[in-house]
């Protein structure tokens, strides 16, 4: 028989420890039958805080995710581990969102806004994306100038995501970890965050990939 996701996120005896001990714990478990996720995530968002919603729904996801690691025999955190990495994936959310000022970090050092050239004997790669919302198509453009090692793009989510060494757990995490991987083949690569006003020439192929039906070099 199927797997409800109520029982996947709540009922199944190795879960119930995650939430036993909670504040959610009544609200899951309060009536003797089992009641679906959508419900309980309203009567937790009606009736407790800001702060608990948000460790109520990064629990789930992250219970979630376990789950889908195990279905496919890849390691995976420890039941009993689930809820403190779920607050401390949260803590770091929370900091990552805190805008840093000038004077505690005085020698941080702005985005070109303007593209330059690599050193001699480099390769510069810039690389962009674009997505249609009006057909849902996806376009990825790539420009490479001048001689080895030097990726560029304008999307700092991008870059902060393949210079951090905590494992990527969002739903890219697969494609991040693969570009990783292919990064690692060449140890002269650096990645760096660039303005959109320094990518134009690669906005402009990704934009263009738009129309086309494959790959075009």
């Amino acid at each position: 028989m199927e797997e409800s996701v109520s029982h996947a996120l709540f009922y199944c005896r190795s879960i119930r420890r995650v939430w036993k001990g909670t504040q959610f714990y009544p609200y899951i478990f309060a009536n003797s039958s089992k009641i679906l996720f959508h419900d309980v995530a309203d009567m937790i968002y009606t009736s407790l805080t800001k702060k608990d919603v948000e460790i109520f729904l990064c629990t789930a996801w992250l219970v979630w995710f376990n789950r889908n690691k195990a279905l496919k025999d890849q390691a995976h955190d420890p039941d009993h581990a689930i809820l403190s990495l779920a607050q401390s994936y949260l803590e770091d959310y929370h900091s990552s969102q805190r805008i840093p000022t000038s004077s505690s970090h005085p020698s941080q050092m702005s985005a070109p806004t303007s593209w330059s050239p690599p050193a001699a004997g480099l390769l510069k790669l810039n690389v962009d994306a674009a997505v249609s919302q009006a057909t849902g198509k996806a376009g990825f453009g790539g420009i490479i100038r001048n001689s080895d090692g030097l990726v560029e793009t304008d999307c700092k989510a991008i870059t902060d995501a393949l210079s951090s060494h905590k494992e990527d757990i969002s739903v890219f995490g697969d494609i991040i970890k693969q570009i990783k991987n292919t990064l690692s083949q060449f140890p002269a690569a650096r990645l760096s965050h660039i303005n959109r006003e320094a990518n134009t020439l690669a906005d402009k192929l990704a934009h263009g990939a738009l129309g086309l039906d494959e790959v075009a070099i």
